[in-house]
């Protein structure tokens, strides 16, 4: 109501402490890939942040990078097999993850997560030993199947 006397005008004079506030928790999930100026967002929720939880695998996909120019169709004619591959030369990615920048330790909050729950067994072995170096381990209680690749005999 105008005069204030109605709900409005009571939620208008309700002063609330900030330990009554509701706390806002903000979670990156897949942190990996998202490029850190998202954090710009951020701003706005109109409210203070409580905290920020970054959840991810630095090991993942980098983010995606709008300014890069790469032409995938160019590319469709090139050799393929190990040759081409050894070629490629990985580069430094021109947009940092949320990860990248965190600047997490083992001090500050960061928690390395080391077993697996749905991966199959034989790519989870692949994954451990060339990209994880032995810290990904799968759970004994893991449902996922046994093998996940199937290898087909390409003929050249």
């Amino acid at each position: 109501e105008e005069d204030g006397s109605g709900v409005l005008g009571a939620l208008s004079r309700l002063k609330i402490s900030s330990c009554q506030m509701k706390k806002t928790i903000v979670v990156f999930d897949e942190a990996g890939c998202i490029p850190s100026y998202e954090l710009l967002g951020l701003s706005r929720l109109g409210r203070s942040i409580y905290s920020l939880v970054c959840v991810g695998d630095k090991n993942q996909l980098p983010p995606y990078d709008p300014s890069s120019s790469r032409d995938y169709n160019n590319n469709r004619n090139a050799p393929r097999g190990a040759t081409s591959r050894q070629q490629s030369v990985p580069q430094e990615p021109s947009v940092k993850s949320l990860l990248d920048v965190s600047k997490l330790s083992t001090d500050t909050g960061k928690v390395k997560l080391t077993r697996q729950y749905r991966v199959p067994r034989d790519i989870a072995n692949l994954l451990n030993a060339r990209i994880y170096l032995g810290d990904y381990v799968t759970a004994p209680e893991c449902r996922a199947p046994s093998r996940g690749f199937n290898f087909v005999d390409v003929p050249e």
